[in-house]
C-alpha cells in the first residue's frame, strides 16, 4: 500500500517541497472501496527507523530553510528525474508548471499540473497526468485534492480526490524532533470505460515528524536536506516514509517509502533535477 499512498505526493508533490507521500495528500490512483474510518495514530508510536546520513545522523536546523515559496508563488517549471529501487527498479521523470493563481473546488489555490512517467526495468512505461491543488498560507501548505489521468490499455482513468477538511501540512514550522498530527476525509470520484463511476469516502490520519537536518548523497549529488518521518494510517494500516528535502530547493531527493504489510520498502533518489531551467 506504501507504494500507492506515498509515491503521487512523493513525485506530484517533490517539486513542491511536500508530501505527499505519502503523499503523499497520500491519495493513490487506487482506491479500495472498503476502507474506512481508523483510529488516531498512537503519539507513542515509534517512527520505523532509517538508516543515518553519510555525517551520522540528524543535527538542529530550521525545517523554514526547506521552504521554497517559489514552488508556490510564481510561475515556474520543474523537471525530476528519480532512480527507483525496491521490489521493482526503474526510473521516474516528472514535468511539472507551476500555476499560482488557479481554483479548485470554487477555492483560490496553487496549482502543479503536469506528466509523471515511471518505467519498470523490463516493463513499458506508465505515464499519468496530475494536477495537485495547494494553497500557501505562510509556511504551512493546505492540501486541497488532486486530480489523476491514468493511461490503462488505451484508455484514460480519471480519479478526482477531494480532502475534507483541507489537510493543512505544518512540517516547515516543526522545530527538530516536534510532530504533527492530523485526520481528515478524502472524497475520491473514480471514472474511465472500464470502471463503474464510483465515489469512496476514506478517512487519513497523518503523523508527520521533522528529525533535523542530515547531510544526503544521491547520483544528484551531495545535499543538505531536512529529513522528515511520515505515518499514515487508513483502515487499520500504517505505512511508513521517509522524505529528504533540500535546503534551498525545496525539492525531495531522496524517500523511502515502506508497506507495512510486506515489509517492503521503495526508496527513490534524485538523479537530475531542474527549476526554471537551472539545476538543483
Amino acid at each position: 500500500m506504501a507504494a500507492s499512498r506515498f509515491r503521487l505526493p512523493l513525485l506530484a508533490l517533490a517539486l513542491m517541497g511536500t508530501l505527499a507521500a505519502c503523499g503523499g495528500g497520500s491519495s493513490s490512483s487506487s482506491v479500495d472501496p472498503d476502507e474506512g474510518v481508523v483510529d488516531p495514530v498512537d503519539p507513542s508510536e515509534p517512527v520505523a527507523p532509517v538508516e543515518p546520513g553519510p555525517d551520522g545522523g540528524a543535527r538542529p536546523g530550521a525545517a523554514a530553510d526547506c521552504f521554497n515559496a517559489v514552488l508556490y508563488t510564481t510561475s515556474a517549471t520543474v523537471r525530476l528525474e528519480y532512480a527507483v529501487s525496491g521490489p521493482l527498479s526503474g526510473t521516474s521523470v516528472s514535468e511539472y508548471t507551476i500555476t499560482p493563481a488557479a481554483t479548485f473546488e470554487g477555492q483560490s489555490t496553487s496549482k502543479a499540473q503536469g506528466t509523471v512517467s515511471t518505467t519498470y526495468t523490463g516493463q513499458p512505461s506508465a505515464v499519468s497526468n496530475v494536477q495537485t491543488f495547494v494553497q500557501v498560507d505562510g509556511l504551512a501548505l493546505n492540501e486541497l485534492g488532486n486530480i489523476t489521468e491514468t493511461f490503462m490499455l488505451g484508455s484514460i482513468i480519471t480519479t478526482r480526490s477531494v480532502n475534507q477538511p483541507v489537510y493543512r501540512d505544518s512540517k516547515f514550522m516543526l522545530a527538530a524532533g516536534a510532530s504533527d498530527e492530523r485526520s481528515f476525509d478524502r472524497v475520491t470520484v473514480i471514472s474511465g470505460p472500464f470502471v463503474p463511476d464510483s465515489m469512496v469516502r476514506t478517512t487519513e490520519t497523518r503523523r508527520v515528524t521533522y528529525t533535523g537536518r542530515e547531510t544526503v548523497t544521491v547520483p544528484a549529488g551531495t545535499f543538505e536536506t531536512c529529513r522528515f518521518e511520515f505515518t499514515v494510517a487508513i483502515k487499520g494500516e500504517r505505512d511508513t516514509a521517509t522524505d529528504w528535502v533540500a535546503v534551498g530547493s525545496g525539492v525531495s531527493v531522496k524517500s523511502v517509502a515502506r508497506d507495512a504489510g510486506s515489509a517492503a520498502e521503495t526508496t527513490l533518489e534524485l538523479t537530475q533535477g531542474r527549476i526554471n531551467g537551472g539545476a538543483i
